[in-house]
């Protein structure tokens, strides 16, 4: 199915020692930029065959990136949050829905923030946290340096919070988080960063700026559609403001990159038509979010390193709690 969902041509799959020995990467201390997107579909990517939504910064980013086609996460937020931040399976994590208390990580846990700011990286958070509030929950009370946390899910003039300070944002919330991250890296000096970027997008309410929203109708779609392709197709432009800032800084051969989101899409709210979810499903596949079908869990893994990492496809099995350690390993720190 991946294989046949791809726009273009990919990659061959090649080992992951061939060309790019783990031994050359271990220790190699990059930047870290991780950008989280919620409730995207694996289908919501003109780079795996959706020819109606436009994505060119994304589809860009997956053409340079090592393509994981069978990564999967957990089938809803909170505890796909809580595996990606510990490494462990998020019931080991006392997370085990998104609300009602259930997506609280404990205490004990050891997040990847914490270890990497220990080994000298600077961190920063923007975003849906999700991983619990209150006293000694908050990000940055569990690594972050520095941690804006948004109001779900408000997608202009955002009521946030910076370090436990009120931080209101006018205007749309992705350029907003963007702006943030962007001014983190530039900010960051000589030291190594982790930059994590975890967007309200695509959760519903469904919100972006009409101009799109009209510019998905005069492709013939129906409203609630025409806003979630608008919402991608907006938060699209903000990866390449992200890409153009790496660029400019002159650090794109010391950062990795990696994309993914964090359960399949959700068809609860603003619910789609029959026929929407016909033209949105372009693999084929079954389920959504909340479910165990590939649909469901399945997410997009585009993982760039430029002159570190050539850009090929890999089809093993891949997991989120792969990250952590990954992570670790690149930035020369033991388990």
């Amino acid at each position: 199915l991946a294989a046949a969902a791809c726009s273009s041509p990919p990659p061959a799959e090649t080992p992951w020692s061939e060309g790019t020995p783990s031994s050359t990467l271990a220790g190699a201390r990059p930047n870290v930029l991780l950008i989280l997107l919620d409730d995207l579909g694996y289908d919501d990517l003109g780079i795996h065959g959706n020819d109606i939504v436009e994505t060119p910064y994304i589809d860009a980013l997956a053409r340079e990136s090592v393509r994981f086609e069978s990564f999967y996460v957990t089938p809803v937020c909170a505890t796909t949050r809580a595996a990606l931040l510990t490494g462990r399976h998020h019931l080991r994590t006392g997370v085990s829905h998104v609300h009602g208390g259930k997506d609280y990580v404990d205490l004990g846990e050891t997040m990847l923030p914490e270890v990497l700011r220990e080994a000298g990286y600077a961190t920063g958070m923007w975003g849906k946290w999700h991983s619990g509030t209150g006293d000694g929950y908050m990000p940055w009370e569990r690594g972050f340096d520095e941690a804006f946390v948004a109001r779900l899910y408000r997608y202009f003039d955002n009521q946030g919070v910076t370090n436990g300070e009120p931080d209101p944002q006018a205007g749309w919330t992705p350029e907003r988080l963007t702006d943030k991250a962007i001014d983190f890296m530039t900010r960051r000096g000589d030291r190594r960063f982790f930059a994590y970027l975890p967007y309200l997008t695509v959760h519903s309410p469904l919100d972006a700026p009409e101009a799109l929203v009209e510019k998905y109708r005069a492709k013939g779609l129906g409203g609630s559609l025409a806003e979630l392709y608008a919402m991608v197709d907006g938060l699209d432009g903000q990866i390449g403001r992200l890409l153009d800032a790496v660029d400019s800084l002159g650090i794109a051969d010391d950062t990795v990159i990696l994309f993914l989101s964090d359960n399949g899409p959700w068809v609860g709210t603003n619910t789609l038509t029959e026929e929407e979810h016909r033209v949105r499903y372009v693999s084929g596949m079954r389920g959504h979010k909340g479910d165990v079908w590939e649909n469901g869990v399945r997410s997009p893994l585009f993982v760039r390193w430029r002159g570190r990492l050539e850009p090929r496809l890999v089809t093993r099995l891949t997991d989120v709690t792969d990250l952590f350690p990954t992570f670790l390993d690149l930035a020369g720190v033991e388990a």
